[in-house]
């Protein structure tokens, strides 16, 4: 028979292109049949892969099955931070709700606020503040949600991280300020 653990040439397995997809069933009886629940590669997990397009219903059968929800790749990213990376707001609740740490940074401090502001996702956003994420927090270069949102003209998440008590005045750590960013190139 097929095995169905083994990875492809470029490291990728059944459960794992499954979960690109809406593939949940499919998802299910890999794992039923012995495939590996957390298996992928170093960058992308099942779970990350379903994170990252939305694919709710499978984040929440995987975890079911014994996905990490908590993992992070080597670059330190979590399903949940790329679920806000890509506005998956509705997956980013899942994701909460199955245990993952709105909080948590990447290797370069950005947490999952940083993410979704970076990309203007004003709902995630608020989503995130409303599980309890922090909306102050830097990456490791001073760069605040705010800042983020700034430099990429998302004036609406601007407005919301301000709404929910971030500084509009914090500058990264070479003194930038949010203002500068947004009247600069």
């Amino acid at each position: 028979g097929a095995n169905i653990t083994a990875p492809n040439n470029n490291g990728v397995t059944p459960v794992w292109a499954t979960s690109f997809r809406v593939h949940t069933a499919t998802v299910e009886a890999l794992v039923r049949l012995g495939a590996e629940v957390n298996g992928g590669d170093e960058v992308v997990t099942p779970i990350w892969a379903a994170s990252q397009e939305g694919h709710t219903a499978t984040v929440v059968a995987l975890a079911r099955l014994g996905a990490d929800v908590t993992a992070q790749n080597n670059y330190g990213t979590t399903p949940i931070s790329v679920a806000s990376q890509n506005g998956q707001t509705v997956t980013v609740e899942a994701l909460a709700r199955l245990g993952a740490d709105v909080n948590t940074p990447d290797v370069n401090g950005a947490t999952p606020v940083l993410a979704a502001s970076h990309n203007g996702h004003t709902a995630t956003v608020e989503a995130l503040a409303r599980l309890g994420a922090d909306v102050t927090t830097p990456d490791n270069g001073g760069f605040t949600p705010v800042y983020a949102a700034s430099q990429e003209g998302f004036t609406a998440t601007v407005e919301a991280l301000a709404r929910l008590g971030a500084d509009v005045n914090t500058p990264n750590v070479n003194g930038a300020t949010p203002i500068r960013a947004a009247s600069h190139e």
